[in-house]
This record gives C-alpha cells, sequence and structure tokens, in this order.
C-alpha cells in the first residue's frame, strides 16, 4: 500500500485500519459509501441485482484478496477519496461485467452443442487485473480518438497553454490573434473534446451512463491512466 503525501489522511487511516484486521473500521467502510456506491453503479448502468452483487463482492476483497492476492485496498493510493477510489474500482468491475455478459450472450449453449465443447468454453471468468485493465483501456481509446479529432490549430494551443505554460497572452501573439480569440479556441476544445470523449465511450458501451464530472473522477482515482501519445 504505498500512500501519496495527501489531504485525505482520514481515508488513508480508515484504510490502514481495515486492512490490519479492525472490524469497526471495515464496518464502518461500507456503512459510509455502500448506499451511495449503489446508486452510483445504478446510475451507471447496472440493475439493481448486478449492482448489489458487484458490492457484496467489493466488500469481501478489500481487507482480504482472492487466492494468491492481496487485499485491494493494497492499492489505495491516497492521491484522491477513498470514496472516489472505491467508485472506480466498482466502475471497472462493471464494465468487466457488462462485457463478459455481452461476450457470453454471443456463445453458443454448451449443453445444445455439447459435441462441439472446447477447454475453451469452460475458460473461468476475468481476473481482476483485466477488470481494471477494461476501463482504463476503454476511457484511453475514448480520449485518444477525441483528441485525434481536433483541429490542428486548437490542438496546437491546447498543448502549448496546458503542457508546456505558454500563457494565452504570448500564444496569441505567436498566432497574430487577439487575446479573446485564443480564450475561445481553448474553451471551445475543451468542451467538443468532453463531448467527442463521451460519444465515443458510447459508441462502444452505450450501456455505460457517465457525464463529463464522472469521467474526470476516473481519471483522478487513476494511476498513470492517460500515459499515451495521443496522435502516434
Amino acid at each position: 500500500m504505498s500512500l501519496a503525501k495527501s489531504s485525505y489522511d482520514d481515508d488513508i487511516d480508515l484504510a490502514k485500519a481495515c486492512l490490519a484486521g479492525e472490524n469497526e473500521a471495515a464496518t464502518k467502510l461500507q456503512l459510509l459509501y455502500n448506499q451511495r456506491l449503489l446508486g452510483l453503479l445504478i446510475s451507471r448502468g447496472a440493475t439493481n441485482t448486478e449492482a448489489s452483487d458487484l458490492l457484496g463482492d467489493l466488500w469481501g476483497e478489500l481487507s482480504v484478496g482472492r487466492i494468491d492476492r492481496e487485499g485491494l485496498l493494497h492499492k489505495y493510493h491516497g492521491k484522491c477519496s477513498l470514496y472516489t477510489w472505491l467508485a472506480t474500482v466498482a466502475t471497472h468491475r462493471l464494465v468487466d461485467l457488462k462485457r463478459r455478459q455481452r461476450f457470453q450472450g454471443n456463445l453458443p449453449n454448451v449443453q445444445d452443442h455439447a459435441d462441439q465443447a472446447s477447454d475453451f468454453d469452460m475458460l473461468p471468468a476475468r481476473t481482476a487485473d483485466y477488470s481494471e485493465w477494461a476501463l482504463t483501456q476503454l476511457m484511453r481509446d475514448a480520449l485518444r480518438k477525441s483528441l485525434q479529432e481536433c483541429p490542428p490549430d486548437a490542438y496546437l494551443l491546447l498543448q502549448l497553454v496546458y503542457i508546456h505554460g505558454v500563457m494565452q497572452r504570448e500564444a496569441a501573439r505567436m498566432f497574430g490573434w487577439h487575446e479573446s480569440k485564443v480564450s475561445r479556441t481553448l474553451d471551445q476544445a475543451m468542451a467538443d473534446i468532453a463531448s467527442r470523449t463521451l460519444r465515443n465511450l458510447r459508441a462502444t458501451d452505450p450501456w455505460l451512463e457517465v457525464n463529463w464530472e464522472d469521467f474526470l473522477q476516473l481519471c483522478q482515482s487513476g494511476e498513470d491512466l492517460f500515459t499515451l501519445s495521443p496522435r502516434s
């Protein structure tokens, strides 16, 4: 459990207490967040049953992991609130569940095709590591595609201002524009990126209900989520 110096000391202490096997801490954690997470999962496309089942598994694995795995709370990094981190883990698992459901729905019935069944048909469900990868990859692809669709001028401005720290006044001189045009171009570019990213998410997984604030929250709680070269 590698924890960054952060403003979430109470959350860090609670996570440590859970990992230390303190039953009161585990009970407190579940009482604090179960209903909020249940509502969140349902708002993001889960049924009541799916949300309850996902959370039941999640609570059972926070302190004590599956076979040969440490408890999930060891991965809490303290860079965001514990609720935000739990919401991200739960959303990872929801994405994995929906994708497995879609895949299984396309498989032939094994009993009806017993003579054609193979070992592949009997493979176990994906691991927790895969469920984390699925949402991360979905978000990366959606954002990468959105950035690739940026007009060249807007894309260059975004890099200059937000990556290289160039002042908007300086950028205006470089482009031969009025400073207000730079500001409008940046605002429009950011709005378009948000709109396209959400559109790309829904094109891949139409059931997933997230807004831009949700997307940013998921980014905040992930580590190294967007280590990418958008136009490569």
